[in-house]
């Protein structure tokens, strides 16, 4: 049986405690893919449908190319077709490339982002759980099946880096390290268009991407190849609908003392996309 929290605190008192909670501002990693035919910049991040958006861009790059390969987005995940093609890993690199200035330019730049609890928990199944089952190397902190455990060692390991006192970092990191550290943020939050996941596209994400797209003058059969490939495949490592997906959700969703690890690690991503804390964390 878990402990119980500590003080049943809103998130904001909590993380007004000093060293408490991962900062806002950190450059981990920025991942690009970009269309310059339609002036368009993509960051991805893991977790939040970022095999389909790399294969979306990577479509957008050049049409006739990539339906000639006969490939569908998903396929990205074993092998990038646009690697090191439209790739960029900082912000100013695609600005210096493709001479955008600071001011209205006509160009878009957008990122899906995902609920907190939402990514924690698919990254926790397809990197941990899915992993182990398929006897691959999982490192998942060295945790094999046990979630707090994986929790409480992944809260010291981001506070830990947060803070400069450690610096490796492994294949998990990438899925469980706040979005707010992706896509140049901390410098670039402004210039960004925030599009929602959605565990069914047609739902929320679709609609906005579309609209992004017609605002970039992607013309409408292309926008049906891409409504396509987002709304009739199931990308292979997807953990939406699973029945381990749902058992941990809702393992982490009745502990109060694992949800405020969540929240202190991913404060600043419930905050910067207007997210709503957990019950017993509100503001």
């Amino acid at each position: 049986k878990l402990p119980k929290r500590a003080k049943n605190i809103s998130a904001q008192t909590l993380c007004a405690q000093k060293l408490a909670c991962a900062p806002q501002f950190r450059k981990y990693e920025t991942m690009l893919r970009v269309s310059p035919k339609y002036k368009m910049v993509n960051c991805v991040v893991q977790k939040s449908m970022s095999t389909m958006m790399t294969g979306a861009m990577c479509y957008l790059y050049d049409e006739m190319e990539y339906e000639n390969t006969g490939r569908s987005f998903d396929d990205e995940f074993n092998g990038r077709l646009c690697k090191s093609q439209n790739e960029f890993s900082s912000v100013n690199d695609v600005r210096n490339k493709y001479n955008i200035s600071l001011r209205q330019t006509g160009w878009s730049f957008s990122m899906v982002v995902r609920h907190p609890i939402d990514r924690f928990v698919s990254g926790y199944v397809d990197r941990c759980v899915r992993l182990l089952v398929m006897n691959a190397t999982a490192q998942c902190n060295g945790c094999r099946l046990n979630m707090t455990c994986f929790i409480e060692n992944e809260y010291k390991r981001l506070m830990q880096i947060s803070y400069k006192r450690k610096t490796r970092r492994t294949m998990e990191d990438a899925h469980f390290f706040p979005q707010v550290w992706h896509c140049d943020l901390p410098d670039e939050r402004e210039f960004f268009e925030f599009l929602p996941y959605s565990t069914d596209s047609e739902e929320e994400f679709m609609p906005h991407f579309e609209d992004l797209l017609q605002r970039q003058d992607v013309p409408e059969s292309s926008i049906q190849f891409i409504r396509d490939q987002f709304l009739t495949r199931i990308p292979s490592h997807a953990t939406t609908g699973t029945a381990a997906k749902r058992f941990y959700y809702n393992r982490l969703m009745n502990s109060p003392y694992l949800l405020e690890f969540i929240v202190k690690m991913f404060y600043w991503d419930f905050i910067q996309f207007h997210y709503a804390f957990p019950p017993g964390f509100e503001q």
